[in-house]
């Protein structure tokens, strides 16, 4: 991932950071079109391929567990959408959600059930 921050008067683009890791919201540009992990093999196979330039706008991708999750639970209730909002589209624009993948569903799934029963994790959940 390479960052960059473009100075606000100059306009000038300045190298922040390139860290050699995917980001995470990595799920979006798959969905969104432009699945970075595929190009990176073929890239390091030596194969060629067309570069991509376009993308689908608009999409939607939500981390929802734990995040969406906690963040709705915790968010004051004045503040926050209504229930049917917050579930408006699910399972279908989680990122854990993959029809192709569904031992990686389960798995997103049960690995935070299981971090639920951790007294550690409850301290770190209400601090």
């Amino acid at each position: 991932m390479v960052e960059w921050k473009v100075h606000p008067i100059s306009n000038t683009p300045y190298l922040m950071e390139i860290n050699p890791r995917f980001w995470g919201s990595l799920e979006l540009s798959v969905r969104a079109g432009v699945n970075f992990p595929l190009l990176y093999t073929r890239a390091a196979r030596g194969e060629k391929f067309d570069p991509v330039h376009n993308y689908r706008a608009g999409v939607i991708c939500r981390w929802l567990l734990p995040g969406e999750l906690l963040r709705y639970l915790s968010q004051d209730s004045t503040k926050r959408e209504s229930l049917r909002i917050f579930i408006r589209g699910l399972p279908g624009l989680a990122e854990e959600w993959d029809l192709k993948d569904i031992r990686g569903f389960l798995s997103s799934i049960l690995c935070p059930a299981v971090t639920l029963l951790n007294p550690k994790y409850w301290k770190y959940l209400t601090r």
